[in-house]
């Protein structure tokens, strides 16, 4: 969905970095291969990831919900040679440390006063038609991507976030999973609170409900909106099956 990944490690565990690509450049795209029965098999060509929201609830799984754009392209019939999923492994939401502070200072970290949180990531594809492509689209492009973070966190007698609500802090956030051998990293580097962040009763328990959108995090100079770090056993993503 990002477009951009790093290898850094050569051997297994591989750490991934992914970035989002430039605007104006071709998106990544995939296929998407789907047997409804022993004589339906076809392929949608060219899809790429517009939309993604990760949630945790601090138990159970997280929770991954994607959208599709396609250039309208499909194949018919069976692919040789298709690949055998993986295990599955479960990122758990007990296994989420969620860290803030000052952007580029040192973070401290939430756990166990995160209640919730959500991630949500709109790439900003599109659809190019030039002159000649006919029926379907050539290909996607990715235009302005777009970046939200919701979380309730439980208050208490500290008062952090509301002196940096008060003092409209620059701040900083990772939500960090680790389930044994893979982790999932997320940062977003700066953002800052204001009408977005608002105290009340959650369940219960006194919490603050901070809801960031495209207005709150920002990108500074060459440090993106968002930041993804994967650790687990692939050696890498975006090349050809």
């Amino acid at each position: 969905g990002m477009g951009k990944e790093v290898v850094t490690v050569v051997a297994a565990p591989y750490t991934h970095t992914f970035n989002f690509l430039d605007v104006g450049n071709v998106a990544q795209a995939t296929t998407i291969y789907g047997v409804a029965t022993a004589a339906l098999a076809y392929q949608l060509v060219d899809m790429g990831l517009s939309q993604l929201t990760i949630t945790s609830s601090g138990t159970g799984s997280l929770k991954f919900k994607a959208t599709m754009m396609g250039t309208g392209k499909t194949v018919n019939g069976t692919v040789a040679g298709v690949p055998t999923p993986v295990q599955r492994q479960h990122l758990l939401g007990s296994d989420t440390v969620v860290s803030l502070g000052v952007s580029g200072g040192a973070l401290s970290s939430f756990y166990p006063r995160v209640k919730s949180w959500e991630l949500s990531i709109d790439c900003g594809l599109a659809e190019e038609r030039p002159s000649g492509s006919g029926l379907f689209a050539s290909h996607l492009t990715c235009n302005m991507p777009k970046v939200k973070l919701k979380m309730v966190i439980a208050a208490n007698s500290v008062d952090d976030i509301y002196a940096w609500k008060t003092a409209n802090t620059l701040l900083q956030a990772t939500l960090n999973t680790t389930s044994g051998a893979a982790s999932l990293n997320l940062t977003v580097p700066n953002f800052t609170l204001d009408d977005n962040c608002s105290l009340g009763d959650v369940s219960g328990t006194s919490c603050w409900t901070i809801d960031l959108g495209e207005t709150d995090i920002l990108q500074i100079g060459a440090t993106p909106l968002l930041t993804v770090s994967v650790i687990n056993g692939v050696a890498s993503y975006l090349a050809a099956a």
